[in-house]
């Protein structure tokens, strides 16, 4: 029994001591190189960067398109760098941010809003139902039930919110009304099947 105990301590010590003990508990995070993560800043992240990217396609006032562009790559962008210092993608989205500022007018209107087509992109309920349903998709693809019926179901309450009020949607694109509905119905369902999961 002596020698149990004592070895028990000396186990203990050596973990206790050993460098791996004092390694960063997510230092696997700092190894991610590319794809998709399980991380909701990253997803509100994408959101806006694919939102930026769509506004540049839609030619949306340069100012606007500016402010989001520096947003993203002075204060969204660098925190998620840090945090995942080898991803790729996420280091080409800085680059291309960085490149959109330099190149927006310094005289660019102020006195402007958004297109009333591209309006969908700053409506909360549309971002949430947007990052919710690719995060519940995340929690799924983990094993995470109880965190993807959380999301599934975030995303749900959103979308039909957006349902419950088509005035807002009467300017937007069609590709992004298909969506909302798409997503209602979807999340729905995901949300019933992760429940029989938990």
């Amino acid at each position: 029994m002596l020698f149990s105990r004592g070895r028990s301590v000396v186990l203990a010590l050596v973990f206790l001591l050993s460098p791996a003990a004092h390694a960063d508990l997510y230092d696997d995070d700092k190894t991610v190189a590319a794809g998709d993560l399980k991380d909701l800043d990253y997803w509100q992240c994408k959101y806006y960067q694919t939102m930026l990217e769509a506004g540049i396609k839609s030619k949306q006032p340069e100012y606007l398109v500016g402010t989001l562009a520096s947003v993203l790559s002075t204060q969204t962008l660098p925190p998620l760098i840090k945090k995942y210092p080898k991803h790729e993608e996420l280091k080409k989205w800085l680059e291309k941010d960085e490149s959109i500022l330099k190149r927006v007018n310094k005289n660019a209107d102020r006195n402007v809003h958004w297109k009333p087509e591209f309006e969908y992109w700053d409506n909360t309920h549309y971002r949430q139902a947007w990052v919710n349903m690719n995060m519940g998709r995340m929690e799924e693809e983990a094993k995470d039930w109880p965190n993807a019926v959380m999301r599934y179901s975030f995303a749900n309450e959103n979308a039909n919110t957006l349902a419950e009020h088509e005035d807002w949607m009467k300017a937007w694109p069609a590709d992004v009304i298909k969506f909302v509905k798409e997503t209602k119905e979807a999340s729905e369902a995901k949300a019933k099947e992760m429940k029989k999961k938990v």
